[in-house]
């Protein structure tokens, strides 16, 4: 089983759907709680990021609750949390899930060994990687510009159903533009009447600000909560810059 951990609460999802579509058994792994920061705390050393403490915490959990820990294979982000992939693996191992994989998509591995690590052809999965990718940006920029404001709530079970059918539809290999389309009114109806009066820009760390649970993405949802836009670097851009730096991929990764 492929666990999708790290890339943000939309994208994980979408990504293991992506997965799925391309034949491979994949899940995405729950958000980080404060449980899997205590978990992460124990086992990895503490002059790390937090963010690696949540994605440790978050893999044994999901290692303790499955029911062969070994066969998982985990796929987090390079960058910072690539550096550490080692770090996550022996965490999984003093849980006893020894057999348990951690593999960093990184330029230094190249999204071509991802393919083989995940049983795949090269260029198989980047069209519905990219697709996937692209639909956890506009799912998260659409709750960036929706959900100032004290509606996160409200904003987020809107965004919940969008999902649940980007969902399905990436499974199905369809149209994930027809999602839009259903829900543009539904989604409008909760547009922000006034404009922010702060826009913030979140730079450096890309990940901690899209997974929620995490202490950086909450101290965006916080600032959303008092009215600011805050905008977030996009998982797509994210990606197509690690493949041009790999030289990898065709099409859409290579340009």
């Amino acid at each position: 089983m492929v666990v999708t951990l790290g890339w943000g609460s939309f994208h994980d999802v979408l990504f293991a759907a992506a997965l799925r579509s391309c034949g491979i058994a994949a899940e995405a792994a729950p958000c980080p709680t404060d449980e899997a920061l205590a978990i992460g705390r124990s086992l990895i050393p503490r002059g790390h990021p937090c963010s690696i403490h949540y994605l440790a915490g978050a893999a044994v959990l999901c290692a303790r609750a499955a029911r062969d820990p070994g066969s998982l294979r985990f796929v987090v982000p390079g960058d910072r949390c690539g550096a550490y992939a080692a770090d996550l693996q022996r965490a999984l191992g003093a849980v006893n899930a020894h057999g348990a994989s951690v593999f960093a998509v990184a330029p230094e591995r190249a999204l071509d060994t991802l393919w083989r690590h995940l049983g795949a052809e090269p260029g198989e999965l980047e069209g519905p990687l990219l697709e996937a990718l692209s639909a956890g940006d506009v799912l998260l920029a659409t709750r960036t510009a929706i959900g100032t404001g004290r509606r996160a709530a409200v904003v987020d079970a809107c965004l919940a159903v969008a999902t649940r059918d980007a969902v399905a539809e990436l499974e199905a290999r369809g149209d994930v533009l027809r999602v839009w389309e259903t829900h543009r009114t539904a989604i409008g109806a909760l547009a922000a009447s006034v404009a922010p009066t702060v826009r913030v820009r979140v730079t450096g760390e890309l990940l901690p600000s899209l997974t929620d649970g995490d202490v950086s993405a909450d101290l965006v949802r916080w600032m959303e909560s008092l009215g600011a836009r805050v905008e977030r670097p996009s998982m797509r851009e994210w990606a197509l810059y690690h493949a041009w730096r790999a030289g990898v991929g065709q099409g859409d990764f290579a340009a």
